[in-house]
């Protein structure tokens, strides 16, 4: 593609008249010939890490303005600046990779629940999807590193996506929309989870962090808001969506969803062994009636996963009803409230819950399922939100009978600062064991538990790693679990 196509309309420098073959933000990519996009990050420009070889090799160079360029003069043919490119990055992207999908695209953001309503969606109809876990069809993911990735490769994974998946659904984090990952993504529904405490190292407080979640259900593209109304944050964004002339389709337990033009009511809601059910008074534009969910997955909260999910796909066009049947197939997700039987009556529950909200949550479910022993392993990690370790503590207080402070990646932070952090909490100490080591940690609680008791794994679920000083180490909760089962049973 045409260097001038890709930058059309986005500067008023000269635009040198090549041909683009490759593009990459990441200076350790660059090959002969290719686009490099210098952006201005947090803490550095990308143009810091250019060497006077990097330049020979490069075919052009697109920096965002503001940086001293004088060290690049014998290069300068090859340089365009670009006022705030860090948030065009997405539609030059967009323009070179031209991703192209047959269904709707749906982004969901929220503070909790995101990963397991992104593959429900796959579940139920064959969606691609991008997060937490990966991207790809769910039964092959490739790793990312981030949530959401940085704009450039957004878009690049979309147009892969293309090729085998007729539609996306993509875990948006608040960062992304923040730092403009996914400005030039044309998403046609927005779903929201919920909103409670956590990345307020990034954000500056609750309201900050409720803005940038907030402009996912701005963008043009958007036609259709998919809501939970019992979420205070969701009440106020499903207000502002109709106000601005969005489709909001609004669901929950409270009245007050009743309150919106289209909504789904859920009562009766009931947990067992076998999964969850609920009765869902519907109040659609094209259907009135009384569905029932049934579904073998766990957790109270997945009642509202689940719906998310079908209610997307049904803004998508698909029969809500046809979605809901498929529904009682669904299985729960890797590392979200995921048991594994112990024998003699214990069950391990492995679960990602790495916020104060989140382990309330799950907490709260179990609780519906045992009125023994519930022990929970947790930590928190470091170089993260510090204001919420002692409110970790303050959750597991209220619904468990033991926690065990352990460490969850304490990247280049003193763990033991962290656990002392997390002890801070308003809690009965006299509940509490400190274990450092996770392993052990584990070992630990698996050992205590008698006939009806169940042990919390909380805030790794699906991740293979520890992260400790800035090394990432193999390390799997499931691997530990199922090593001291094996033992049992010898």
């Amino acid at each position: 593609m045409r260097l001038s196509v890709l930058l059309n309309g986005l500067t008023d420098e000269t635009i040198p008249d090549i041909e683009i073959k490759s593009m990459t933000n990441n200076s350790q990519q660059l090959v002969a010939g290719c686009l490099f996009l210098a952006e201005q990050g947090i803490h550095s420009h990308g143009l810091d890490y250019l060497s006077d070889a990097d330049c020979r090799k490069i075919g052009a160079i697109v920096y965002q303005t503001g940086y001293d360029i004088s060290r690049f003069s014998n290069y300068r043919h090859k340089m365009i600046g670009v006022d705030k490119l860090n948030e065009k990055v997405s539609a030059i992207a967009k323009r070179f990779y031209q991703p192209q999908l047959g269904q709707a695209l749906i982004g969901v953001t929220g503070t909790n629940g995101k990963t397991s309503v992104t593959n429900f969606i796959a579940q139920l109809s064959g969606y691609g999807v991008i997060g937490t876990m990966g991207y790809g069809d769910i039964k092959h993911l490739n790793e990312l590193s981030h949530t959401t990735p940085d704009a450039l490769s957004v878009q690049k994974i979309l147009a892969e996506l293309s090729s085998y998946c007729d539609g996306v659904a993509m875990e948006v984090s608040s960062h992304a929309l923040a730092l403009h990952r996914v400005a030039s993504v044309a998403f046609s529904v927005a779903v929201f989870t919920n909103l409670s405490q956590d990345h307020l190292d990034f954000h500056h407080d609750m309201a900050d962090y409720f803005a940038a979640k907030s402009k996912l259900f701005a963008f043009a593209s958007v036609n259709t808001a998919v809501i939970n109304g019992d979420d205070d944050y969701g009440y106020r964004l499903a207000k502002t969506a109709e106000k601005n002339g969005k489709r909001a389709l609004v669901f929950g337990q409270d009245e007050r969803v009743k309150h919106f033009a289209e909504y789904v009511a859920v009562s009766n809601v009931k947990l067992s062994a076998q999964g969850i059910s609920a009765t869902l008074s519907v109040h659609l534009a094209d259907y009135q009636g009384t569905e029932q969910l049934q579904t073998p997955v766990w957790g109270r909260f997945n009642v509202d996963n689940v719906l998310a999910a079908a209610l997307a796909l049904y803004a998508t066009g698909q029969s809500l009803s046809d979605l809901l049947r498929k529904a009682s197939a669904l299985h729960g997700v890797n590392g979200r409230i995921e048991p594994i039987d112990l024998g003699a009556n214990t069950i391990a529950i492995i679960d990602y819950s790495h916020t104060p909200d989140a382990l309330d949550n799950v907490l709260a479910s179990l609780r519906e399922h045992t009125d023994n022993k519930i022990y929970t392993v947790f930590g928190c990690g470091g170089d993260r939100d510090k204001k919420k370790r002692p409110l970790m503590a303050e959750a597991v207080n209220r619904s468990a009978d033991i926690g065990i402070i352990t460490d969850d990646n304490p990247r280049t932070e003193n763990a033991a600062d962290i656990i002392a952090d997390i002890l801070t909490g308003d809690i009965d100490k006299s509940r509490f064991e400190v274990i450092g080591n996770r392993r052990d940690a584990i070992r630990f609680a698996l050992q205590q538990l008698s006939s009806g008791d169940m042990v919390l794994i909380a805030g790794k679920g699906h991740e293979t790693y520890q992260i400790i000083g800035t090394e990432k180490t193999h390390f799997s909760d499931h691997e530990v679990v199922r090593e001291w089962l094996a033992e049992q049973e010898r």
